[in-house]
């Protein structure tokens, strides 16, 4: 990937060495060209629920038409738990219905979403989950049980097959934002406040295969009967993007006068090395002219930034 140098570096003009032939010496000193920056983030894939229709990448398992809803609150997947269960291994209770999936990316990903959730009955919660099957999955819910000390809690829990782990944090956020993060075989639960600062519950190793990522809800097997109502305004899955080359170019721009030819010449050193022509001759077809040094693989002149070039030194000749 080629991109501009001109964020990257101090440029420094000197005054013409022979008035009428060097125009100018642009001294190119590269502040950090060989350190790696991140790209940041890309987005997989992104639904707000804007449509009374699902979108198409979007699979329910189990589907039930009578526990979700587009429409009863629009903009948001309305969805309304049961008492149905996920957990244990292996699977002998009802399995919960309305997994809503997408399809994630075979690599390192980020899921979000925002959650409207007040569960008040005994093992309401609803909240994200990485879904291979009911016996391979991580999820991250809010949840309320009375039995214990703080019955508001978020968990973060994964089964993988008979191996089981979870962590539970007391909260009592009603709207929160939640995200499950992957890097390789490791997963990591966070949820937020506000969306900017995220608290970690939790990270555990679990090989999910094929996996999607979406929502549930459930009352689990021993809960109750009453259904509790989860509003989730999105669905976003980004991927982190590659680290991206250093800069490897730099264009020169001068002034000129139309129809005269000039020359681009370069040095790794004021002090130790002559200057090299990297330019063809360049006829000036108007008062500015511009010319970009990409390296060259041939002639083995490595390009801006290229790793153990630190700086280099431009000027150009009228011939």
């Amino acid at each position: 990937m080629k991109t501009s140098g001109t964020c990257l570096q101090r440029l420094h003009r000197a005054s013409a060495v022979s008035a009428g032939f060097i125009l100018s010496i642009m001294m190119l000193t590269f502040i950090c060209p060989t350190a790696p920056r991140a790209a940041g983030h890309q987005v997989f894939f992104h639904t707000g629920f804007d449509s009374d229709t699902l979108d198409p990448a979007l699979t329910l398992v189990r589907e039930n038409h009578s526990y979700y809803s587009l429409t009863e609150r629009p903009g948001f997947f309305r969805l309304k738990t049961q008492k149905q269960s996920l957990n244990g291994y292996p699977q002998t209770e009802p399995s919960t219905e309305n997994i809503l999936l997408a399809v994630c990316p075979d690599k390192d990903f980020i899921v979000d979403t925002f959650l409207e959730f007040h569960p008040t009955e005994e093992y309401h919660q609803a909240g994200l989950v990485v879904y291979q099957d009911d016996d391979h999955f991580i999820k991250l819910v809010s949840a309320i049980n009375r039995g214990l000390p703080q019955p508001r809690f978020f968990q973060f829990y994964s089964q993988n097959g008979p191996d089981t782990a979870y962590t539970n944090a007391a909260a009592t956020l009603d709207q929160v934002y939640l995200r499950i993060e992957r890097v390789g075989d490791t997963y990591a639960g966070y949820y937020s406040s506000d969306g900017e600062n995220y608290i970690l519950l939790d990270a555990f190793t679990n090989p999910v295969e094929t996996a999607s990522a979406g929502f549930m809800g459930e009352n689990g097997s021993i809960g109750t009967t009453t259904p509790a109502l989860a509003d989730y305004d999105y669905l976003t899955i980004t991927i982190r993007l590659a680290i991206v080359d250093t800069i490897q170019s730099f264009t020169i721009a001068w002034s000129c006068t139309v129809g005269k030819t000039y020359r681009v010449q370069r040095r790794e050193s004021l002090l130790t090395q002559e200057w090299t022509d990297i330019s063809p001759d360049i006829v000036a077809t108007d008062t500015k002219t511009f010319w970009t040094d990409y390296g060259d693989e041939q002639s083995g002149r490595p390009a801006p930034g290229w790793t153990g070039l630190n700086e280099a030194f431009y000027r150009v000749v009228e011939q």
